[in-house]
């Protein structure tokens, strides 16, 4: 959504790096063989992540690798890029997972390939009366 991007990115020129920090933010997607974009959005999310970072894994079936690997593999890179950023990575069935209910999330870290999703994520967090992500 074109839309979305320009707000967005209108958004973040008005900020200095300094204030896009988030205690509580997610990322989800199918980190199937976790390749450099799987990577940058990690990298990305966890440097604006000062508390914990939620990371929905798909658990959709048709993926090379299992879940429990592609779980246990985000959850490695992370550990190792930043070890003490607090992990909750959970998989998710549908393209909300967590982001649809949990009050305390305060920032969605999406890629290209994931911006529909926020979208929709956006609409159904205004269904229930939670606050939007940045």
């Amino acid at each position: 959504n074109d839309t979305l991007r320009d707000l967005y990115e209108a958004d973040l020129a008005e900020q200095t790096p300094e204030e896009r920090h988030y205690d509580r933010s997610a990322c989800g997607g199918a980190f199937d063989h976790l390749h450099a974009g799987h990577k940058l959005l990690l990298t990305a999310a966890a440097l604006v992540t000062t508390v914990e970072l939620t990371v929905g894994v798909s658990a959709f079936r048709g993926h090379v690798q299992p879940l429990a690997t592609r779980c246990d593999r985000v959850a490695e890179f992370l550990r190792i890029f930043k070890p003490n950023l607090a992990q909750n990575i959970v998989p998710i069935c549908d393209v909300f997972g967590p982001t649809a209910t949990d009050p305390a999330l305060q920032a969605l870290i999406v890629s290209k390939e994931t911006i529909a999703g926020a979208e929709s994520i956006r609409i159904k967090r205004e269904e229930r009366s939670l606050c939007a992500l940045d």
